[in-house]
């Protein structure tokens, strides 16, 4: 098996590991990860084999944070001091730049944030009751179609949110 990755204890071809990340991640992505392996392959000469495994592991799942990418439409659950909510939210993402549409008792209001890794934070602004809101989330990108965080409704309180893609 050509590049085989034996020293990982695997029968798992770097053939296999590339086609799996050319299918499912950007360009720039694909390119990051490689180099983080490759790094990581150069390495096996002078690390014991439970240190290489740990390594190249963390390596992997670090890289996987790296790539996430928030566009599309999401679903919010809201808790908050004083009661609880449903916002949407459509999202645009273009590097770690973050665009976008809140809709939900608030109204509906454009949003500016940033992705950077496996976080995103991104406000809006908004009124209620007369007064005008400057509003905050801030959380972690769990997986493709996952997130969780916390959220600052200026001075009608904060709470904390989970998303799920739609």
């Amino acid at each position: 098996m050509p590049y085989g990755l034996g020293f990982l204890g695997s029968s798992l071809s770097l053939t296999h590991l590339v086609g799996g990340l050319m299918a499912t991640q950007a360009p720039t992505t694909i390119t990051h990860k490689m180099t983080m392996l490759m790094m990581a392959m150069n390495i096996h000469l002078w690390y014991p084999t439970a240190m290489k495994r740990l390594l190249i592991i963390s390596l992997l799942a670090a890289s996987s944070l790296m790539a996430a990418d928030v566009t599309g439409k999401w679903n919010f659950a809201i808790e908050l001091d004083a009661g609880s909510g449903s916002p949407t939210f459509e999202f645009q993402q273009q590097g770690e730049s973050l665009t976008g549409t809140y809709t939900g008792m608030l109204g509906t209001a454009p949003l500016k944030g940033a992705v950077k890794g496996g976080n995103i934070s991104f406000s809006f602004e908004a009124e209620y009751s007369g007064e005008k809101l400057h509003v905050v989330y801030e959380g972690v990108v769990e997986s493709a179609s996952k997130m969780k965080g916390t959220v600052k409704l200026g001075t009608l309180g904060s709470g904390t949110f989970t998303a799920s893609k739609k």
